[in-house]
């Protein structure tokens, strides 16, 4: 499993996979590792997918989804490659600021970095089906079971 760091493997906390089919075949599958982090008190989603687009090419898709006891992600890299091309995509929370500070790359050289304002809680969506769910425990539910009218 790819990783911008490695994580202890004592810190793991979960393993996963999930597989994709059409029809009866398989044409894509996901990995994913998380890890708890005690020194920042955050959890760690590393996932590596690998599906065969229509053309025959084989898409690879890395995701590092760090985010706090809360939910909301810190950090966040996403990694496509499909033959010769690439791209990097990179989400950096600057807590002094309440900013995100995204970054992107590819193979034609193009390079961009800005600032996103965002609200205290957010969420960054990736490609991945074991990064998705994370968005729903940023949320808090209403337990009280009350439907509101149209």
């Amino acid at each position: 499993m790819w990783t911008t760091k490695n994580y202890n493997k004592s810190d793991k906390i979960f393993r996963g996979a999930y597989n994709y089919y059409r029809n009866e075949n398989m044409y894509a599958e996901e990995v994913f590792d998380v890890y708890f982090e005690k020194k920042e008190s955050s959890y760690v989603t590393v996932a590596e997918s690998t599906a065969r687009v229509a053309t025959g090419e084989l898409l690879n898709i890395r995701v590092e989804y760090i985010y706090n006891k809360e939910y909301i992600p810190s950090y966040v890299s996403i990694e496509k490659t499909m033959g010769k091309e690439f791209t990097k995509e990179v989400f950096k929370y600057i807590t002094k600021r309440n900013h995100i500070l995204y970054t992107f790359e590819n193979s034609r050289g193009k390079n961009g970095e800005s600032e996103i304002i965002t609200a205290p809680k957010y969420h960054i969506a990736t490609p991945m089906t074991s990064t998705s769910m994370i968005f729903l425990k940023s949320k808090k539910l209403d337990v009280s079971g009350k439907n509101t009218s149209l």
